[in-house]
């Protein structure tokens, strides 16, 4: 097996992924996901092979991840928000038994995420920043 990123992208936005996420997506030959996640990542690495599948096809998704790694591929798997919680992290490492060149990818859960935008805000607003301009780059 050469490797195999399960990578959470975050909440929906490219600026909402963990730098790990995106240089697992960056060292990725194939990326492989739920046709909408696949969408979400593609105009940022337009250069790399995709697989997709639709809904309820989790366990095929996982198998072809397993498949292509274990041909000497670099793949990531993407799913939404955190692979660990909500994603596929659980069913690979089911499905992978013995191997384990598995890597979770993009650890960061929800409750990360919205505890860091909170306190981002409770910051801006100690500062004076109006709450319209709040989380504005």
């Amino acid at each position: 097996m050469k490797r195999l990123y399960v990578v959470g992208i975050g909440p929906g936005s490219h600026r909402g992924m963990t730098i790990a996420a995106d240089e697992a997506l960056r060292e990725a030959e194939i990326i492989i996901g739920y046709s909408k996640y696949v969408e979400l990542v593609r105009p940022y690495y337009p250069h790399k092979e995709y697989r997709d599948t639709g809904m309820t096809r989790e366990t095929e998704r996982c198998a072809l991840a397993l498949e292509l790694a274990q041909d000497g591929k670099t793949v990531a798997l993407v799913c939404s928000g955190d692979s660990s919680v909500y994603g596929m992290a659980g069913l690979i490492y089911e499905l992978a038994g013995e191997h384990s060149d598995v890597e979770i990818g993009g650890k960061i859960t929800v409750g990360e995420a919205v505890d860091m935008l909170a306190r981002n805000a409770d910051v801006q607003a100690r500062r004076g920043v109006p709450a319209e301009m709040r989380g504005a780059t």
